[in-house]
């Protein structure tokens, strides 16, 4: 394996000529090859999610027969045809990818010892101590010509055999750009998160947020940031390639898998046929109350609870109405009667 990806870079060297654009194109491969198996894990793991409240169902009545749960866990994946490592699958190849390439960047800049002058001297190899004895190559292929008996491997300005760390302590002015490059690894792995989580947002049937999770996904490209440091600037080319290369997948994963919830976002809540938002009622701001009730159109008296009754204003009379008629004429008065 370790020839195999040292070859292949060797060839995207021969075709760039750019040590920096093989490891891109190199890692950009590895990213096509694993992309079908990550589909295949974005269905698997939406078809668990759809399953959830099966799977409640079965570990309550299980709760106490752990094998009768696996078995009964293991019916319900195989009669869904959903394989329940599968969202995980492109991570775990992609682990072994990483360990060979690192090994190979170290190898194709490893350094001549005393011993390998004395023993490759007559070869034309290894003609000072400290200079590059490339591995896993062959000897005639463009990539081990143009780095032996060098000491840097120079591409787009920077060293990409040295540590981004290192060079900050022995020359931090000189480090600056290999820092930007790892600020923009961490940059681009929070953006990764950021999609994750606003994607698990938009799920209708996502359950309640884990505050543990969400705090993991921000911390994690600190750390990613921080273990750059300590590698060979080589593989931060392969960050930053899979890094945009994954933020790319997850926008289309997003359209594909997640449209309709995508769309929901994008538009907001559909109206109701009477123009409303749902049948809630709005009050005068035009936002729904947080109860769903009709807001009252004035408020409350103090010291009184209000009712939720909206009470029309009595409306006062006027001094110009003229009295009822009753429809029976008014009785003539008499006269008084005089006195003697």
């Amino acid at each position: 394996m370790f020839e195999v990806i040292a070859n292949l870079l060797a060839w995207f060297y021969q075709v760039t000529h750019s040590y920096a654009a093989a490891i891109a194109l190199l890692s950009a491969l590895i990213m096509v090859l694993l992309t079908p198996l990550t589909l295949k894990g974005t269905k698997s793991m939406l078809a668990m999610q759809a399953l959830q409240p099966e799977m409640k169902r079965l570990q309550a009545e299980y709760k106490g027969d752990r094998q009768k749960l696996n078995e009964e866990m293991m019916k319900l994946y195989q009669e869904h045809k959903i394989n329940p490592i599968g969202g995980c699958l492109p991570l775990i190849l992609q682990a072994p990818v990483f360990i060979i390439l690192f090994r190979v960047l170290h190898k194709l800049t490893e350094t001549c010892t005393a011993n390998d002058v004395t023993k490759h001297a007559a070869e034309g190899f290894c003609k000072e101590p400290g200079t590059f004895f490339p591995k896993y190559v062959s000897h005639t292929s463009e990539l081990f010509q143009s780095l032996i008996n060098k000491t840097e491997m120079k591409s787009l300005g920077l060293d990409l055999s040295k540590a981004a760390g290192r060079l900050l302590v022995d020359d931090w002015v000189r480090g600056i750009p290999y820092l930007l490059l790892v600020l923009l690894v961490v940059a681009t792995s929070y953006y990764q998160q950021k999609q994750i989580m606003s994607r698990s947002k938009m799920q209708a049937v996502a359950m309640p947020a884990n505050q543990q999770q969400q705090m993991l996904l921000k911390i994690m490209p600190v750390f990613t940031g921080l273990f750059a440091l300590t590698l060979p600037s080589g593989m931060i080319i392969y960050f930053l390639t899979t890094n945009f290369f994954r933020i790319g997948q997850n926008a289309y994963i997003t359209r594909r898998f997640y449209r309709q919830e995508h769309a929901a976002e994008k538009d907001g809540p559909a109206p109701t046929k009477d123009g409303g938002t749902g049948g809630k009622a709005l009050p005068a701001s035009g936002k729904p109350a947080p109860n769903g009730k009709p807001a009252p159109n004035r408020p409350a008296p103090s010291g009184k609870r209000p009712t939720g009754r909206v009470t029309p204003p009595k409306a006062a009379p006027s001094k110009a109405t003229p009295p009822k008629a009753t429809g029976r004429p008014r009785p003539t008065p008499r006269p008084a009667p005089k006195k003697k």
